[in-house]
């Protein structure tokens, strides 16, 4: 792919992601509640609205493959050590819960990190 091309598909994600902030910018000051975004935490959801759409594109395989890790591979927080326990069935609903919680709130960093990575890689290609 195109280095040009692939770049300007990247901006032009990033500019749906500040539209989306606007959005969320306009409906916490509709109800009255966005004054938590002016602290250092404010920072970091701000960073995460805008590059989501980013994520979503090119994070999508990684995000998956963190999410079924979590959730039924080899990174399961909660193990029961009999198959017929009787908690089998809420440690898998708290594996899930807590896949789907990684995913949402570092989701964004996947993403980001991999549209960085393939930018690199083509510009690496790219003859001027």
């Amino acid at each position: 792919m195109n280095y040009l091309k692939e770049r300007n598909k990247m901006i032009g994600l990033l500019v749906v992601g500040v539209l989306f902030l606007i959005g969320v910018f306009y409906v916490l000051a509709r109800s009255g509640n966005g004054l938590f975004l002016a602290s250092f935490s404010g920072i970091f959801i701000i960073l995460a609205l805008v590059l989501y759409p980013l994520a979503l594109v090119y994070g999508r395989s990684q995000i998956v493959d963190i999410f079924q890790s979590i959730r039924i591979g080899a990174r399961r927080p909660f193990l029961t050590k009999k198959i017929d326990s009787p908690w089998r069935l809420f440690f898998t609903v708290i594996n899930t819960v807590i896949a789907l919680l990684t995913v949402v709130f570092f989701g964004w960093i996947y993403g980001a990190y991999t549209a960085y990575q393939k930018l690199q890689m083509l510009k690496s290609y790219y003859v001027k």
